[in-house]
């Protein structure tokens, strides 16, 4: 096998951690190779995850909007009806538009990685030992880039960034006919008349909020006494609402015993919370039930790159604040290491393992601002503490839990949904030694030891995915209370929700009771 090229930084894996760390990488002066088995760089995310399936969730949007034109004084209801039904949605060109996104957005991010001077190649990378790559030719698809003999490739730095897969139910096979993983539900040629979904996590929530609007009935099953079982009660009890609202019918409290089909339909059955056997029957099975990292390769075992076996890290690559793997020169980003799983997430680690390769000043990410959002009929986000996490650490005292019903926005009574913001709000304690942001007790914006900040926000409904950045802000930068609150929000948004728990939380609340 021939050595055919030298770079500083390798990148095994084109999703978002991997094609982070090479823009950053390349743009402080760094030779990159980035490698993925796809044709075409993005991963998951960008392929069969985040942007197809928000893509989606506009066109269900659209249709859910229309079918409350008639209440506005737009049509008749029955004219209405006509033009919402599931047969009068062209799927063909309903899937030739989420597409085009997809593959507007695929051409932007070569561009910019060939602007920025990073090699793609299309190939399957097997890690050989630190500063050692051997590329191997692709199966399936092959691309422009795609490598056509096996070389072998020197880098001074490594960096693993091979995502994670769908988890699969052994009592629930995935057959991609009636029973369904994410990417053949992304891709049905029709809106299938009804539809099972396991679990209740963004995925299973995102899916409900894209067939239920287009007039799939929708059953959510999931196993906890609630769904959204991550979020606080409050959240979860507006998100249900919001579901069974638009028609999703929720069995919680279900435990899977066996999935099958024929060739019309998917029958589940379990045992609900009396111990009883049932079985549930529809078009399609959708298991969404999590994912896990890949990190099953031979070659990683043979590298002796430390994986985690606690709950939450099992079969993650364990890495410290940067990045870095226990062996030297292979560091690890994204989806595979412990942690949330999310595509923005992954950016900012690129990000720091870029600029700790350069010898750039960073800091490290904070996990706990990141924020976790759901988008579609279950809106919500989570950012920071919850009221529980908080009081359950020394380093906060006083905490406190302020939440505000946006029955009272006039622009969420407008998108005829339920919503509510809560927050979570705290005092530094003197001398803990500041806090897992690596803050003492102090920040760059005034808040000292004893004031009262911002520790965690959880939101529910209409557009509040979009106030997380804001939230973000406010917690990452510990800012006071009474300063957070001072702040403006425009008339009439969504946004002021957030600008109204935060004067409760100030203790001088404005509409809220």
């Amino acid at each position: 096998m021939n050595i055919k090229e030298y770079y500083d930084i390798a990148v095994v894996g084109a999703g978002p951690g991997g094609y982070s760390v090479a823009l950053r990488a390349s743009q402080l002066g760094k030779s990159v190779l980035l490698v993925d088995r796809r044709p075409t760089p993005g991963g998951v995310c960008l392929h069969e995850g985040c942007i197809p399936s928000r893509a989606l969730l506009r066109v269900a949007d659209t249709v859910r909007r229309t079918r409350r034109a008639a209440d506005l004084g737009f049509f008749r209801k029955d004219a209405v009806a006509g033009i919402t039904r599931s047969d009068a949605i062209d799927m063909e060109k309903t899937n030739a538009y989420k597409q085009g996104i997809v593959d507007a957005m695929i051409s932007g991010l070569g561009g910019v990685l060939a602007s920025r001077g990073v090699r793609y190649v299309q190939a399957e990378a097997r890690v050989m030992k630190p500063g050692t790559v051997e590329l191997h030719p692709a199966g399936g698809e092959q691309g422009p880039d795609a490598l056509d003999e096996p070389v072998e490739i020197r880098a001074e730095d490594i960096v693993l960034a091979t995502g994670s897969h769908a988890n699969e139910l052994e009592s629930v096979p995935v057959s991609h006919r009636r029973i369904l993983d994410s990417t053949d539900a992304l891709d049905l040629g029709l809106v299938p008349a009804s539809a099972l979904i396991l679990g209740s996590g963004d995925v299973a929530l995102e899916f409900a909020g894209i067939w239920a609007p287009l007039g799939t009935r929708v059953t959510l099953v999931e196993r906890g006494e609630r769904i959204l079982r991550s979020a606080t009660k409050r959240v979860s009890a507006t998100v249900s609402r919001n579901l069974r609202q638009a028609g999703v019918a929720l069995v919680t409290q279900a435990q899977i015993l066996s999935a099958s089909e024929d060739e019309n339909t998917a029958t589940l059955r379990y045992r609900d919370a009396d111990g009883q056997v049932r079985s549930l029957s529809a078009d399609v099975l959708l298991p969404a039930v999590g994912r896990m990292p890949n990190t099953g390769m031979d070659w990683l075992a043979d590298l002796g790159v430390a994986l985690g076996a606690e709950p939450g890290e099992q079969g993650r690559i364990l890495t410290d604040a940067v990045g870095r793997t226990n062996v030297p020169g292979i560091w690890a980003v994204g989806d595979v290491t412990p942690g949330k799983q999310l595509a923005h997430r992954a950016y900012a680690q690129g990000l720091v393992i870029a600029e700790t390769i350069a010898g750039v000043e960073t800091t490290p990410l904070d996990d706990r601002t990141v924020p976790a959002t759901t988008y579609g009929l279950a809106e919500n986000c989570s950012v920071g503490y919850t009221a529980d996490e908080a009081r359950a650490d020394a380093r906060f005292a006083d905490v406190a839990e302020d939440s505000y019903p946006m029955a009272g926005n006039a622009c969420a009574a407008m998108t005829g949904q339920a919503g509510i913001v809560t927050l979570v709000s705290g005092r530094l304690v003197p001398d803990r030694g500041g806090d897992d942001t690596g803050h003492a007790n102090t920040n760059a914006y005034g808040a000292r030891a004893g004031e009262r900040v911002l520790l965690g926000a959880q939101m529910a409904g209409p557009q509040t995915a979009d106030l997380a950045a804001e939230a973000e802000e406010l917690i990452g930068n510990r800012i006071s209370i009474h300063d957070a609150a001072r702040l403006v929000h425009p008339h009439p948004t969504i946004s002021e929700a957030l600008g109204e728990a935060l004067l409760l939380a100030d203790g001088r609340p404005l509409h809220a009771r």
